[in-house]
């Protein structure tokens, strides 16, 4: 379930402490704030939640998306790093949950709306997964977006096609 005040809190703090992530060797950065769905920071946590935030047409996150957006520029080979880092873990992840839902249609069909969440970080930390996407546009049934519809604005059916159907079983 959404909770803008939980992501609002996890992206205010997950900025405050993204240069000194970027810095770590840490891929799962320790935060004093978590949403209803991730607990540590990552580059694509604070992307997610950034769509999240924008598609529930949260207010007041200007400055903060400007301090992300200069981080980004700033430390451009520090963010590039972490980015394939994590791109690396969640492309395994994804490709996990696939192999399962290969063995188990059923049973791993009805954890598609919490594990399509990596595919979608994927996509905002602009990675595509070709083979993975052709198999998952076989199986998938067109249909509503599969999280809260409060935040369906911040993910363009175009673009994030993944999250608007259900998958056959």
């Amino acid at each position: 379930m959404f909770s803008p005040e939980k992501d609002r809190v996890y992206y205010e703090t997950g900025i405050d402490e993204v240069e000194q992530y970027l810095l770590s060797k840490e891929l799962y950065w320790s935060l004093n704030a978590h949403t209803t769905d991730l607990t540590k920071l990552t580059l694509g946590g604070l992307l997610l939640v950034r769509a999240r935030l924008r598609g529930a047409r949260t207010g007041g996150l200007e400055f903060f998306d400007q301090r992300l957006d200069a981080v980004r520029s700033n430390w451009r080979s520090a963010w590039d790093d972490k980015a394939r880092r994590e791109i690396h873990a969640r492309s395994g992840l994804w490709h996990d949950y696939l192999n399962e839902y290969r063995r188990d249609a059923q049973g791993a069909s009805r954890l598609y709306p919490q594990d399509v969440r990596n595919r979608a970080i994927l996509a905002l930390l602009d990675e595509t997964s070709d083979s993975m996407d052709i198999f998952l546009q076989s199986v998938l049934l067109p249909g509503a977006f599969v999280w809260d519809a409060a935040v369906q604005d911040g993910f363009p059916q175009r673009e994030f096609w993944f999250l608007y159907g259900t998958l056959k079983f």
